[in-house]
């Protein structure tokens, strides 16, 4: 795999364990399972892109200071934002609103088999569980 497609693997896979734990943990203690984009700020991760996209795009990337983590505060702390919107599945993006519409194999990965989805995020969720649990002892 090359670094865009590990980059795209690793978001979705963000995504849906943060749907698969809102799913598996609808009890949680009033936790919030959600998956967002922050934005399209000028970070470290811009090393790793090839100078000319990189200058292509500049024009559209903000200074993450002071307005980088707005996306996280909306969702940790928003009254817009509740237990349900975790349930359904929901994408934050940035400057506090939620994702239109995900795309169809996206949103069929967060469903199971017997409701006519691929069942791909409870496989994600399940592959992480296993890594983890030795250290989890």
């Amino acid at each position: 795999m090359g670094q865009n497609e590990l980059y795209s693997s690793s978001k979705a896979a963000c995504y849906f364990l943060a749907s698969e734990c809102a799913r598996r943990q609808p009890n949680s203690g009033g936790v919030l399972h959600l998956a967002g984009n922050p934005g399209n700020y000028v970070t470290g991760m811009w090393v790793h892109v090839p100078n000319w996209l990189y200058f292509l795009v500049w024009p559209l990337l903000r200074n993450p200071s002071p307005h980088g983590a707005d996306t996280w505060l909306w969702m940790g702390f928003s009254e817009e934002v509740t237990l349900e919107d975790a349930a359904a599945g929901r994408y934050a993006m940035c400057d506090g609103r939620w994702h239109p519409g995900q795309r169809g194999d996206l949103v069929s990965a967060l469903r199971g088999p017997e409701e006519g989805g691929t069942g791909k995020a409870s496989e994600v969720y399940d592959w992480c569980e296993e890594k983890v649990a030795e250290f989890l002892k």
